[in-house]
């Protein structure tokens, strides 16, 4: 298991499009977000807002804070140290009938504890194949177990 040290960063944000969102949250992972993902909640004054949460190495941390500011109208930031466990892990692609997928596996001790095909992968074969992506995604997951 990996242990790492990251910073947590939030902010509330009630006066923005939504149609905005998917834009911050695709530039927030280019800038070096490790996660970022929005909650929905009632702010100050009983008003619907989101709450923006994201996590960054703390050399990422000046990056990814001038996206925040730039792409949204939050005018403040609260950030937390935070350590983060992980599994190791490694991707690994597998040749299945359907084309070569990449799997991602996650290993506890040595030995795998998750297998999990490449979702961008599967998305590509279903649309090539014109296959319900569920389909796709189940049938690799019998092949790799």
């Amino acid at each position: 298991m990996k242990k790492q040290s990251i910073v947590i960063i939030e902010t509330n944000i009630d006066n923005m499009n939504p149609e905005l969102y998917p834009s911050v949250l695709e530039r927030l992972m280019q800038a070096g977000a490790l996660d970022a993902y929005l909650t929905p909640i009632i702010g100050k004054k009983g008003r619907p807002a989101m709450k923006l949460t994201l996590s960054c190495l703390k050399k990422q941390l000046s990056r990814v804070t001038e996206v925040v500011f730039r792409e949204t109208t939050t005018i403040g930031l609260r950030i937390t140290q935070a350590d983060m466990h992980m599994l190791e892990r490694e991707i690994k692609t597998l040749k299945t009938p359907y084309g070569d997928v990449r799997v991602k596996y996650s290993y506890l001790n040595g030995k795998i504890e998750n297998a999990t095909p490449e979702y961008e992968d599967c998305l590509r074969i279903a649309r090539e194949r014109k296959l319900p992506l569920k389909k796709i995604i189940d049938q690799v997951k019998k092949i790799v177990n």
